[in-house]
């Protein structure tokens, strides 16, 4: 299953004998990865 950029909702609902009840979770899918940047220096010219 894949799913596509954006937000999303999952949502559960039961019907018991005190009624109807749901819960539901949202969360956003962004599949960009992020730009990482690492910079090196010589120890050696920074003492």
């Amino acid at each position: 299953m894949s799913l596509h950029d954006g937000n999303h909702t999952f949502e559960v609902c039961i019907n018991g004998s005190q009624g109807v009840d749901c819960a539901s979770y949202n969360w956003t899918v962004d599949k960009i990865p992020p730009t990482a940047y690492v910079l090196l220096q010589n120890l050696l010219q920074m003492h």
